[in-house]
């Protein structure tokens, strides 16, 4: 199979932009930005995110005991953006605060989930950090979405009842 098949096809598949963060034994604080975020567990209660091996944070969030989830909500593209850079101080601006388990979150996510590292599962060119949960906060702002290789809203959904389908909206149509 061909990446850039796998790649193409993948783009089509909406996705929520989260940013997840932990600090390690020395006080640092990490954090990357994500699209592969599941639920996995209700019992136990288990997430997933996936990490490249190759990223700069690989290490940290691989011998970490614990990280934070966060959500983004629409209108933090520029968050998650700033934590896909490689080779900036991610936490410059000053609008990650601590929260859940002490770590730095987002309080204009619109979810974050706090969890202790369960397990690492290798997959390929990529980590699985499953996480058990521990602590949760959600709010009804609207969350940001990946999709075709660009940031999107999911749009307004119809009133009850309505036969039409819930579109996804790219930011630039806001």
């Amino acid at each position: 199979m061909e990446g850039t098949a796998l790649r193409h096809a993948m783009a089509r598949v909406p996705g929520p932009v989260t940013v997840v963060t932990t600090i390690d034994g020395t006080g640092e604080r990490w954090g990357f930005t994500a699209n592969s975020f599941t639920s996995v567990s209700l019992d136990p209660p288990l997430v997933l995110v996936c990490l490249n091996k190759n990223a700069s944070t690989h290490q940290a969030f691989t011998s970490a005991d614990r990280f934070l989830i966060n959500v983004l909500a629409h209108g933090q593209d520029a968050v998650a953006r700033r934590f896909a850079r490689s080779g900036v101080d991610r936490f410059a601006a000053g609008d990650m605060e601590s929260c859940e388990l002490g770590l730095p979150g987002s309080h204009g996510a619109c979810a974050r989930v706090a969890c202790t590292m369960h397990s690492i599962v290798d997959a390929g060119d990529h980590s699985i950090l499953i996480g058990r949960v521990v602590d949760t906060y959600a709010d009804d702002r609207t969350p940001l979405v990946y999709y075709d290789r660009t940031f999107a809203c999911p749009a307004p959904a119809t009133a009850a009842g309505a036969e039409e389908p819930v579109k996804i909206l790219h930011l630039a149509d806001w």
